[in-house]
């Protein structure tokens, strides 16, 4: 017995089906994954974030000379200042699917931390109220003033007293954040924590087609 048949369409329409066949199985795959490797990226972060020298700075509490003491942190609040800032930018991870249509064009945008930094600047734990009243703005200081000034008419003296067991400010000249550990919006320690990690960035993304 033999079976014999005959194909209607032509061969660009049979064509223009298998690619559509195709991109909507690579669509589905896609979207099924995407949450998985999304939390993927997220479980990354707080290493990324901790391993930074100035979160190690910040962790020293009752140090002097350390970035703690002379951003003048209470002490035992540290910790949760840290959390608060590293949650903040893990929950900033978006990923924006646009469908492949048959001639495979289409993509995933995945974003990481908004340039304006407004989700961290909003903090609370981004600011210190000192007994006094004052505000310390010092996620804002790290992030984007660079070698700007920060108080005029006082300088930092590293020793064992005032609220972060690690210094006072004394009347003196200036003081702005250390060299070593000021950022800018384009460069701070958010960003430096972010930057150069394609590599494994793109061994997550792999997964997407799994």
């Amino acid at each position: 017995m033999s079976i014999s048949l005959k194909l209607v369409d032509s061969n660009q329409k049979i064509s223009k089906d298998i690619a559509r066949a195709m991109a909507d199985s690579l669509n589905t795959m896609v979207k099924k994954n995407s949450s998985r490797v999304k939390k993927q990226i997220q479980s990354i972060i707080p290493t990324w974030i901790r391993e930074q020298p100035e979160i190690q700075e910040i962790l020293q509490e009752a140090t002097p000379g350390s970035l703690n003491a002379q951003l003048g942190f209470y002490q035992g609040t540290t910790a949760v200042t840290v959390e608060a800032v590293v949650k903040a930018v893990e929950s900033s991870v978006t990923l924006k699917l646009k469908p492949f249509n048959n001639k495979f064009q289409g993509g995933l945008e995945f974003l990481i931390q908004p340039s304006t930094f407004a989700n961290l600047l909003s903090l609370p734990e981004g600011t210190i109220v000192t007994s006094m009243g004052t505000r310390l703005e010092w996620l804002d200081w790290m992030l984007m003033k660079g070698s700007a000034t920060i108080v005029t008419g006082y300088t930092y003296i590293p020793n064992l007293d005032g609220r972060s067991g690690g210094g006072v400010m004394e009347a003196g000249k200036t003081w702005r954040i250390p060299t070593a550990y000021s950022g800018t919006p384009s460069n701070n320690f958010i960003t430096r924590a972010l930057s150069g990690r394609e590599k494994q960035l793109s061994t997550i993304l792999r997964g997407l087609l799994d």
